[in-house]
């Protein structure tokens, strides 16, 4: 049964709530039964396995939102188009229901989220290994928890909306608003839907390195390669891991 959250979401097909589980990626993975038109959402309160690109581990302790979306895929081209969806409308959600100035949350390409200067949010876009046009995407929001909820190797690089406000969100509602600013961002124009993910991009401007390449971080193409300006030539970056070259004594990005 759906949520009162939720339930005026008509486009939410199923939705499936956990006290906890290893991952909710996972768990949208060994379904065997799929959404028609619209999409399943999957939550949980806490992950004991979350992880991020490459399988690195992704602290998923209480106070955040664990949630994986299971929509369908028409085509490898709509891929990004899903990526950009997601980190608009949860970046979008979040500045509104925290009370954030717009543009306060930043992505950094490829599928994280930032506020001022750490690490906020992480997005993982999976394939669905029994369906083919079955896209799993994962996000781990940080919403309530205080600065020593994290543990102390992460903590120097992350952040959450509490402690960048001081308030306390409710994960209920921020959920629906994101689901809802996900679906309307998915049907909206390309073009447009572009300008405010360049809007929003990371630390655009500075040196950085990505895949062996390295350059300033000029922008994102519309099909989702990062473009790093060389010194002689520009760089298109289809995947990887951005690093940026900071000078001694700054705060490391978040893994």
């Amino acid at each position: 049964m759906l949520p009162h959250a939720l339930s005026n979401l008509l486009f939410v097909e199923r939705f499936y709530r956990y006290p906890v589980v290893a991952s909710t990626n996972d768990t949208a993975r060994m379904m065997t039964e799929y959404p028609d038109k619209g999409i399943f959402v999957i939550q949980a309160d806490r992950q004991t396995c979350g992880r991020g690109r490459s399988g690195a581990s992704y602290f998923s302790g209480e106070g955040g939102l664990w949630v994986t979306i299971l929509a369908r895929l028409p085509s490898v081209d709509d891929h990004f188009r899903h990526n950009r969806s997601l980190s608009l409308a949860i970046a979008e959600a979040a500045e509104s229901m925290a009370g954030l100035p717009d543009l306060s949350i930043s992505i950094k390409w490829p599928n994280d989220l930032y506020a001022a200067g750490k690490k906020l949010c992480g997005i993982l876009l999976e394939n669905h290994p029994s369906a083919v046009d079955m896209l799993v995407l994962g996000f781990g929001l940080n919403v309530t928890m205080a600065t020593d909820d994290f543990p102390a190797d992460v903590r120097p690089g992350a952040t959450s909306l509490s402690i960048e406000t001081g308030k306390r969100v409710s994960r209920s509602c921020l959920l629906e608003a994101i689901i809802r600013r996900y679906e309307s961002n998915r049907g909206a124009d390309a073009a447009v839907m572009h300008e405010s993910y360049l809007k929003r991009l990371y630390r655009r401007g500075d040196r950085a390195e990505a895949d062996g390449r390295e350059g300033i971080v000029d922008g994102v193409e519309p099909d989702g390669r990062l473009r790093l300006a060389g010194d002689r030539e520009v760089h298109f970056v289809h995947a990887g891991h951005l690093r940026f070259l900071d000078v001694p004594g700054s705060v490391p990005d978040a893994p």
